[in-house]
C-alpha cells in the first residue's frame, strides 16, 4: 500500500487544548494531579490555583486565529487542564470569544456541578462536542473512583445534556467516557445500559494501567495480560451494537480484544501510529512545577511526554508561532514516530501503547502462515480442512481480507453459499477494487443459482 507524504516541517497543529484551571473539586483515583490514592512521592502542583483570565485568552486566541487565517489553516480548541473547567468563571465568555471567531471547541468536564444554565449555554453557543465520565454503574462505585462527587448530579447533568442537545436540534456530539480499572470492570455493561436510558450515543471505553506509578493494584499493571478484562470489554462492545451505541476503545485495546475495524496490515503499513505530535499542543499548559507565570503562554506537547523540558516548545507571548511550530524537538518527535522509530516512552503511553505494533506483527505473520495452510488444503481438495485453518486466521485478524476470501471459496467448495458469500462481501469492504474477489463473489453466485438458488440474493444475504 501507498501512501501521501506526510508533512512534518511547518506544520500546523489543528487541535490546541486550551488549560483552563488547575482547581477541582474531586480527587479521582487515576489522576496524577489531585488523587489522593495514588503513591507517594507524585509532586504536587505548583501553581494549585491557576485560573486563566478571559482577557488573556482573548490576546492569546485572537493571535492565533490570525496566524492561522494567514496561512490558509484553520484549528479547534478544546477547554480542559489539570482541573475543573466550569470552575473558571471566565469560561463562557471564552466560548463566546471562540464562537466570535469561528473556532470549533469542545469541552472536558465532569459534570459535577448542579449546572443546567451553562450546559444550554454552552449548546446554544454551538459547542462541537462535551466529553464527560460515568466511571461506576451505581452511587458507591462511582463516587469511590471519582471522590467529591455525587452520582445523581452527574447522571442528572448527562440526561439535561442529551435532552437540551435533542430538544434544539443540536449538532453537539455528547461524549460519554468510562476510565475502566480493576475496581469497576464489572459495572462495564451496566453504565453502557445507563448510557443508552440518558440518550448517549457516543461511549468511550479506556483503561487505566500503571505507568508511572506503583498503586498497589489500583490499575491494570499489564494491558496485554488481561484476558478476563478482554472478554468483558467484547460483551460491553456487543451491547452496545445491540442498543445502537457507538463503542470507541484505544487501538492497543481494540487489537487485544480482536475487534479493530481495519485489516491489520493496513494498520501496521499506516504512515503515523500517533497523531498527537503532529496534530495537537496544549496552550497554558507545562511541567507540574511550573509557576502561573511561566505557565501563561507556554506551548506544550499534548501527551505524556509534556513531563519533559523539551517537549515545552515555546511561549506564544514571547515568540513566534513558526518558532513554535518548527521546534526542532517537535520535529525529532515527529520523524521518530513517521519512520516507527519509538521513543521508549511512547512505546508504553498510557493513551496509544504503541508497543502493540509488536503484537500487531506477530497477529499478521501467524493469519499469513494459517491462510497459507488453507490455501494449501483447498489446493489439496480438502475443502473442511482449509475451512479449518481460515477460521484460524481470522480469529487473529477479523477483518482480513485473504482469511475471508479463502473462508468465502472452502465455504463455496462445501456448499454452503450464504456463509460464503457474507465472507466474500467482508473482503470486499476492505479490498472493493480486487478483480479475484469481484469475480470470486460472481462465482458464488452462480453457483447458488445452479445449485437451485431461485432467489440468491436473498437466500445468500445475511
Amino acid at each position: 500500500m501507498t501512501s501521501s507524504p506526510v508533512k512534518i516541517k511547518d506544520r500546523l497543529p489543528s487541535f490546541i487544548g486550551i488549560n483552563t484551571t488547575h482547581v477541582c473539586n474531586l480527587k479521582c483515583v487515576y489522576c496524577p494531579y489531585h488523587s489522593r490514592k495514588l503513591a507517594k512521592g507524585i509532586p504536587a502542583v505548583r501553581a494549585p490555583n491557576f485560573m486563566l483570565n478571559k482577557g488573556i485568552f482573548g490576546k492569546q486566541i485572537t493571535k492565533l486565529w490570525q496566524f492561522y487565517e494567514e496561512n490558509g489553516e484553520s484549528f479547534s480548541i478544546n477547554f480542559s487542564g489539570l482541573g475543573e473547567p466550569f470552575l473558571n468563571p471566565h469560561l463562557i465568555p471564552m466560548m463566546e470569544k471562540a464562537r466570535s471567531l469561528s473556532i470549533p471547541f469542545s469541552v472536558v468536564s465532569n459534570f459535577s456541578l448542579p449546572a443546567a444554565p451553562y450546559i444550554e449555554r454552552c449548546i446554544d453557543l454551538g459547542i462541537k462536542a462535551i466529553n464527560t465520565n460515568l466511571d461506576g454503574g451505581n452511587k458507591r462505585e462511582y463516587e469511590e473512583t471519582r471522590p467529591g462527587s455525587c452520582f445523581e448530579t452527574t447522571l442528572a447533568n448527562i440526561e439535561k445534556a442529551s435532552s437540551f442537545i435533542a430538544k434544539k436540534q443540536s449538532a453537539t456530539s455528547l461524549n460519554l467516557h468510562f476510565i475502566i480499572t480493576p475496581q469497576n470492570i464489572h459495572s462495564l455493561k451496566k453504565v453502557i445500559k445507563i448510557a443508552h436510558d440518558l440518550g448517549i450515543k457516543n461511549f468511550f471505553a479506556k483503561m487505566v494501567v500503571e505507568m508511572e506509578y506503583s498503586t498497589d493494584g489500583l490499575f491494570f499493571k499489564d494491558f496485554e495480560s488481561q484476558n478476563e478484562i478482554f472478554g468483558i470489554i467484547k460483551e460491553g462492545n456487543k451491547l452496545a451494537e445491540k442498543v445502537g451505541i457507538n463503542f470507541n476503545q484505544p487501538l492497543y485495546s481494540a487489537i487485544l480484544t480482536n475487534l479493530h475495524k481495519e485489516p491489520l496490515e493496513d494498520i501496521l503499513t499506516k504512515p503515523v501510529p500517533c497523531w498527537t505530535a503532529f496534530d495537537c499542543m496544549w496552550l497554558n499548559f507545562g511541567q507540574i512545577q511550573f509557576t502561573e507565570r511561566e505557565l501563561l503562554g507556554n506551548m506544550s506537547l499534548c501527551c505524556p511526554l509534556r513531563r519533559y523540558k523539551k517537549y515545552m516548545f515555546g511561549n506564544i507571548h514571547n515568540d513566534s508561532l513558526w518558532k513554535i511550530i518548527n521546534n526542532r524537538h517537535r520535529l525529532h518527535l515527529m520523524k521518530a514516530l513517521h519512520e516507527k522509530k519509538f521513543p521508549a516512552r511512547c512505546k508504553n503511553c498510557e493513551y496509544n501503547y504503541l508497543r502493540i505494533y509488536k503484537t500487531i506483527a506477530k497477529k499478521i505473520d501467524r493469519c499469513a502462515a494459517a491462510c497459507n495452510r488453507g490455501e494449501m488444503e483447498l489446493y489439496s481438495g480438502h475443502p473442511d480442512r482449509a475451512h479449518k485453518n481460515f477460521k484460524d486466521a481470522l480469529s487473529h485478524d477479523h477483518c482480513s481480507p485473504q482469511a475471508n476470501f479463502g473462508l468465502a471459496r472452502s465455504l463455496e467448495a462445501m456448499g454452503k453459499y450464504r456463509d460464503a458469500l457474507y465472507h466474500i462481501e467482508k473482503a470486499l469492504i476492505f479490498r472493493n477494487e480486487s478483480a479475484r474477489f469481484v469475480r470470486a463473489k460472481e462465482e458464488i453466485k452462480k453457483a447458488g443459482y445452479t445449485n437451485g438458488y431461485e432467489n440468491t440474493e436473498n437466500k445468500l444475504s445475511r
